[in-house]
């Protein structure tokens, strides 16, 4: 079931293979054993597979390639999207304390909204995203995840957000999350814990369930740290 996630991983050089398999299980890994990135805010394309799309504000479209990314990682700028395709995934790391993974056909906005404390937006597609919460309190933020119509807010754990035509879907891996919800002005709020999620559909309604089979095994995402 997971195959659709590793589909260009799945290369008919084995080498090939193994190589970016592990390069995002190294980069899941470092985040977990609280190894230090530079430049705390720079969001960095390190790996992935296929061609990755990344549009600035004005709408001009650069093309990534894994190739390039084995190489030297890539600087994504603040407001800049970043677009993958139907046969392409990407690594991010942001700063020190925060791992990405966007799947197939996956879209998500870097402006951060300073007012609304959101640090990134999840348009389409599906992320998993692990946050290791800083030992230093004065230094420690809450990460918020915007989707259409919710926000998953988190300072430590790892978790998966998705958004497709019917749901928008917060689900945790380890730890917790906080669904923030704004209905007629008024916010509305659920914790969902580990081995859970929130399903909010098209009108409004909401439900926690737990994890399917398919996304328990998004634990091998963030490198079992």
């Amino acid at each position: 079931m997971l195959r659709p996630y590793f589909c260009s991983i799945s290369s008919s050089d084995p080498l090939f293979a193994a190589v970016t398999y592990g390069l995002i299980m190294f980069f899941f890994a470092l985040i977990g054993r609280g190894q230090e990135v530079p430049d705390t805010d720079v969001l960095r394309l390190y790996g992935g597979s296929g061609t990755i799309e990344v549009i600035s504000e004005d709408g001009k479209v650069r093309e990534i390639s894994t190739g390039e990314l084995r190489e030297i990682s890539k600087v994504v700028r603040k407001g800049e999207t970043v677009r993958t395709g139907k046969d392409s995934y990407a690594v991010m790391l942001k700063g020190e304390r925060i791992g990405m993974r966007l799947g197939v056909e996956t879209t998500v906005d870097t402006r951060p909204d300073v007012k609304a404390g959101h640090s990134l937006s999840l348009l389409r597609g599906k992320l998993n995203v692990k946050v290791r919460s800083l030992k230093d309190k004065k230094r420690r933020q809450e990460f918020r995840l915007k989707m259409p119509s919710t926000v998953l807010a988190v300072k430590g754990t790892s978790f998966f957000g998705e958004v497709t035509g019917e749901l928008e879907t917060g689900g945790v891996n380890d730890g917790e999350i906080e669904v923030v919800r704004l209905i007629n002005g008024n916010e509305r709020k659920a914790a969902v814990t580990g081995g859970n999620a929130l399903d909010l559909n098209r009108e409004g309604v909401a439900r926690i369930r737990k994890l399917s089979r398919e996304e328990i095994g998004y634990q091998r995402f963030y490198g079992g740290a």
